[in-house]
């Protein structure tokens, strides 16, 4: 049975006609497919950088999500829709006898088998695709919105409290490379940092653009789950770049990981995106490590953990190839 907080997700459930619903969920979110719309809801959850303890706090960042993302993928953003309670099952816009219970962010639902990140997979990722990714990139950086206190999160002093706070959760994890680590730190020290010379290029990014976040379908290329939290978005532009040619690098597309590279760079006019690229590749690397690393962790099967594992090594490997 599917579940919402205690209240059963049936296909009677929505406003309109539903064979099957499928649901799954990421670390912060319930996510519900009818093949037709996608119904996103916040878990209840508080975080350092995430509070979603209250119903209208949940309101609040299911509206921050849709508008965000409204501003990169207006195709597939429906807007934020009430679900409601009554007799033990979810209602989704539909109105009920019962109360609002929590808010959902709804969108179009798109094959599964459209996104860069199965393509990439399965071997079916044509580098058209992440060439029309770079351009599209690349006019929404120009476009997005800045100021002197999002600038401050590309310069050096951020950007080492932002590494020494996930160095602090990889460490529990276990024995970092100290080579890696002197190299990485490096970079963001000294008067000469290549970050200072990059704050005109800090701007509200995406914040995830990595291979799982694109669909590719029917020519066109979709960018969506933009992140609402701002220490996650704001940044330089080269980080979101970074997200994707670091997926391209994982799966040894080099052609592709080319393509798109030029792409941007020229319709970005980004003559020091190199400067600083392999920085950001080897940090999201190391992330992608210790998230494997996490999950591995939290997994009771020996052979799925021991795969995580294996995977966590090769984002390692990854990170320290960039030095």
């Amino acid at each position: 049975m599917i579940e919402l907080n205690g209240n059963e997700v049936t296909p009677d459930s929505f406003c309109f006609p539903v064979e099957r619903v499928n649901a799954l969920e990421t670390h912060i979110s319930r996510v519900f497919l009818t093949g037709k719309f996608v119904f996103k809801v916040k878990k209840t959850i508080t975080w350092s950088l995430l509070d979603y303890s209250t119903l209208e706090k949940r309101k609040a960042y299911c509206e921050k999500e849709n508008s965000l993302n409204q501003e990169i993928c207006p195709e597939l953003y429906e807007g934020v829709v009430p679900v409601f309670a009554d007799g033990g099952k979810a209602f989704f816009e539909k109105p009920a006898r019962g109360k609002i219970v929590d808010y959902a962010v709804k969108m179009k639902e798109m094959p599964r088998q459209s996104l860069l990140s199965e393509r990439l997979r399965n071997g079916t990722a044509e580098e058209k695709s992440f060439v029309q990714l770079a351009g599209l990139l690349a006019r929404f950086h120009a476009r997005a919105a800045t100021s002197p206190t999002i600038k401050e999160y590309g310069r050096p002093r951020k950007i080492r409290e932002i590494l020494n706070g996930t160095l602090a959760v990889a460490s529990k994890l276990r024995k970092m490379d100290g080579q890696w680590l002197s190299q990485i730190t490096r970079l963001t020290e000294g008067r000469e940092s290549p970050f200072e010379k990059r704050v005109e290029r800090v701007r509200e990014c995406h914040g995830d653009c990595h291979a799982g976040n694109v669909f590719a379908h029917e020519g066109t290329v979709f960018l969506f789950d933009r992140l609402e939290c701002d220490e996650w978005r704001l940044g330089d532009t080269a980080r979101d770049v970074a997200l994707t040619a670091t997926d391209l690098d994982f799966n040894k597309h080099a052609s592709h990981r080319k393509a798109f590279l030029k792409t941007y760079s020229e319709e970005s006019s980004d003559e020091t995106l190199e400067t600083v690229l392999p920085f950001y590749c080897s940090y999201y690397a190391f992330v992608r490590g210790m998230v494997n690393d996490q999950k591995a962790s939290g997994l009771a099967d020996v052979d799925e953990a021991n795969v995580a594992r294996e995977t966590a090594d090769s984002y390692y490997e990854l990170a320290a190839d960039y030095f």
